[in-house]
């Protein structure tokens, strides 16, 4: 069974030329709407686990309040070490209301970890 090791929500990554290292750039937790329904242009989940080796799929829901919200296809994987890593590129994310988002990641149709992203209205929001 996949071990989870991270999952993180970002603006942007990229891959280093010289390492081959994986640059997370503006994680966050947070996404701050204007109004409702709301469009988020652009994010990323970066997802580490660990797993024996063989041919395995990953795939990740979000949720809302236990509702389905997003569903990505299944990505199909070889398992050539222990530690595996996708990212994810979400587009265009509609967000119908404030709240809690819970994204879950699976691997061979278990689940094997969650983390959560929390949806505010701007003007709800104190910098204190």
């Amino acid at each position: 069974m996949a071990k989870i090791n991270f999952i993180f929500f970002c603006n942007n990554t990229e891959v280093s030329p010289e390492t081959h290292n994986l640059n997370i750039i503006g994680i966050f937790d947070t996404i701050l709407a204007e109004k409702f329904p709301a469009t988020h242009r652009l994010m990323f989940v970066v997802v580490n686990f660990d797993i024996s080796g063989g041919h395995h799929v990953e795939f990740f829901k979000i949720t809302k309040d236990g509702k389905p919200v997003l569903t990505s296809p299944e990505f199909p994987f070889e398992a050539m070490g222990e530690k595996h890593q996708f990212v994810h590129k979400i587009g265009n994310l509609v967000l119908h209301e404030p709240g809690k988002y819970i994204v879950e990641i699976f691997v061979d149709g278990q689940l094997i970890g969650s983390n959560l992203f929390i949806v505010r209205a701007k003007e709800n929001v104190n910098y204190a």
